[in-house]
């Protein structure tokens, strides 16, 4: 699919500045919002409250954590490819038709299917220690005996680059602290092929996370054709920095890793699709989504459990309130996320219905960017979008979620795509994003990570943004996309 350029809105940034410390949007253009369209999204108050009170104090509280934990505990984790994630796409779309959702399908995404195998790392001098490893998803295996070798601690790319020589055929440690979510990424993407280019026998990475208690992360990692395929996998923060301050000290540690993984034919499974139809504009839409597939590890509850079951929970909510707006609630449960440089699923629904998506879309949402402290939204798109949804987050003053952040990152989420392409709106959850990378893509990220009213809080949200952006009079801007 053509990568069109997005419309962010940004800047470079600290890691402070990405957990939404100093780029909260301030709407300095009232004047291009009619007060007409101000009063009229004032009016929804008491709806929101009405909404909010619901998931809080009524028969909705706590709902979404015992939904979410029957859906992970039967399931699992769910990388593309398993029976697992199959089976929880039949669980998913039978209980949005229980639910009372229309026009409830499937449609299938082609996806590369990666199944890692038998993994360990061991550091045999200067001394026995067990290394806690994740293989890298697409990282080809090492040789079934494993490597065995003199490791070479870097701290980022230009470190690499400076000591070329001394990384030859060694095992290629990158120590590269997280700093900000867009700069550690490059390391486990591009890592295996910096390494490869200087001859190193294999790549460990630190850990993409902001905390760690010896727990390794996975993710994706890239190749380049040009270069030599060498195995990449993923160590904890800890032993990255032991293998580092032991270099320091003068000493030549010893590893020996084997990292086993089998690519296997090409799959299909599927989005979920189902709508609330709206009631006075049934072809304009408000999407909701979130991606039922996750990482081989943990139970995907973070990532990205909680969006799915958040986005069949809204309509349910709504549905039980017997509010139904004008337009068509749309919920997406995207599979295939996690294995593509661009999401499978996303890729390929926008290229089956560009121009729907191009022209009867208000807003795309999706939850996916952690669920602690939920406080606001994340948002792309024109600034006189930015002052109507500054305004229409006003509505969440109850649960202190009103913050508008205007730095979309450029991370991959499956709404990109989407924005991409239609210069429509699209939204994450402001959360406590350093929180989020603690156990994001590892065994960490479970169900005890998560707690009920966080994800009541996102369910309120999600609810009245739904709702609202559904019923009101008005479309958002759209950007212009060349």
């Amino acid at each position: 699919m053509h990568q069109r350029s997005l419309f962010f809105i940004t800047s470079d940034y600290k890691l402070s500045e990405f957990l939404y410390f100093d780029l909260t949007f301030f709407c300095d253009s009232f004047e291009s919002v009619s007060p007409e369209i101000l009063k009229e999204i004032r009016g929804y108050q008491d709806v929101a409250d009405k909404i909010i009170d619901e998931v809080l104090n009524g028969k909705f509280k706590g709902h979404t954590y015992d939904d979410l934990a029957d859906f992970v505990d039967n399931f699992g984790n769910r990388i593309a490819g398993s029976v697992a994630l199959e089976n929880a796409i039949d669980y998913l779309g039978d209980r949005m038709r229980d639910i009372g959702f229309d026009n409830v399908h499937t449609e299938n995404v082609t996806s590369p299917k990666w199944v890692r195998g038998f993994e360990e790392a061991v550091m045999l001098k200067p001394w026995r220690k067990t290394i806690s490893v994740l293989g890298l998803a697409m990282s080809i295996s090492t040789p079934e005996e494993g490597i065995t070798g003199e490791v070479i601690v870097v701290q980022d790319f230009e470190d690499l680059h400076a000591r070329v020589r001394d990384a030859t055929n060694k095992i290629l440690v990158f120590n590269a602290p997280f700093d900000n979510p867009e700069n550690a990424i490059k390391y486990r993407q591009r890592g295996a092929i910096e390494g490869a280019k200087i001859n190193a026998s294999a790549v460990l990475v630190r850990s993409y996370a902001t905390y760690s208690l010896a727990t390794p992360h996975t993710g994706l990692m890239f190749y380049d054709g040009d270069v030599q395929k060498i195995p990449a996998g993923e160590i904890s923060i800890e032993d990255a920095e032991l293998l580092y301050r032991l270099q320091k000290k003068g000493q030549k540690p010893i590893v020996h890793i084997k990292l086993r993984s089998n690519f296997e034919s090409d799959i299909i499974t599927r989005n979920t699709i189902g709508d609330m139809v709206g009631t006075t504009k049934p072809h304009e839409f408000v999407l909701i989504s979130g991606h039922a597939d996750s990482y081989d590890v943990g139970q995907g509850a973070l990532d990205d459990g909680y969006g799915v079951i958040v986005s069949i929970k809204a309509v349910e909510l709504l549905k039980a309130l017997k509010l139904k707006p004008k337009r068509t609630i749309r919920t997406i449960l995207w599979t295939a996320e996690e294995v593509g440089e661009v999401p499978f699923g996303a890729a390929q629904y926008l290229e089956k219905h560009l121009e729907e998506l191009r022209n009867n879309y208000t807003m795309f949402l999706e939850s996916d960017s952690g669920i602690h402290n939920v406080h606001g939204l994340i948002f792309n798109g024109t600034a006189q979008a930015q002052c109507i949804m500054q305004e229409v987050l006003q509505l969440l003053a109850p649960i202190n979620a009103t913050k508008l952040y205007s730095h979309f990152p450029r991370l991959k989420t499956d709404i990109v795509p989407l924005m991409q392409a239609t210069g429509v709106s699209g939204a994450l959850p402001a959360t406590d994003a350093d929180k989020y990378f603690w156990a994001h893509h590892s065994a960490a990220d479970t169900m005890t990570f998560l707690n009920p009213r966080d994800l009541d809080i996102c369910l309120a949200m999600c609810s009245v943004l739904s709702y609202v952006l559904g019923d009101i009079s008005i479309m958002l801007p759209r950007a212009v996309v060349l």
